[in-house]
C-alpha cells in the first residue's frame, strides 16, 4: 500500500456544537469565538478492528504509534507557524498535552 492508501487527512471548520465540547477540553484557548479548524486523520487497516484478535491488537498498536508521530509532527509544524494546535489521544479522549503533563508531574 502507498502512503496515500494508508492515511487520509481532512480539514473542517469546527461546528459550534463541537466547539462547546472543545471548550471543556481546552480551557486555556477561546475555542468558542476564534476561528477553529479541525483536522481528522484516518488510517486504513488490514484487519477488522471490530473483532478482537492478537493480529488486530498488534496492528492497532502500530497504527496508534504512527498516529502519535504524525499528529505530533502536524502540531509542531502548525505551532512553528504561530497557530495553536493540539490533538486528542484516541484511547483516552483527552488532549495529549494534558495526559503528558499529568503523567510527568
Amino acid at each position: 500500500m502507498s502512503s496515500c492508501d494508508v492515511l487520509e487527512c481532512s480539514a473542517y471548520d469546527c461546528p459550534q456544537l463541537v466547539r462547546n465540547d472543545f471548550a471543556d477540553l481546552f480551557p486555556e484557548v477561546d475555542v468558542r469565538n476564534q476561528p477553529l479548524t479541525v483536522l481528522t486523520l484516518t488510517q486504513k487497516t488490514e484487519r477488522d478492528m471490530a473483532c478482537w484478535s492478537v493480529d488486530m491488537e498488534e496492528e492497532r498498536e502500530k497504527l496508534m504509534q504512527t498516529f502519535i508521530v504524525i499528529a505530533s509532527d502536524i502540531c509542531d509544524l502548525l505551532a512553528s507557524q504561530g497557530y495553536w494546535a493540539e490533538f486528542i489521544d484516541p484511547n483516552s479522549g483527552r488532549p495529549v498535552s494534558e495526559l503528558f503533563f499529568k503523567n510527568s508531574v
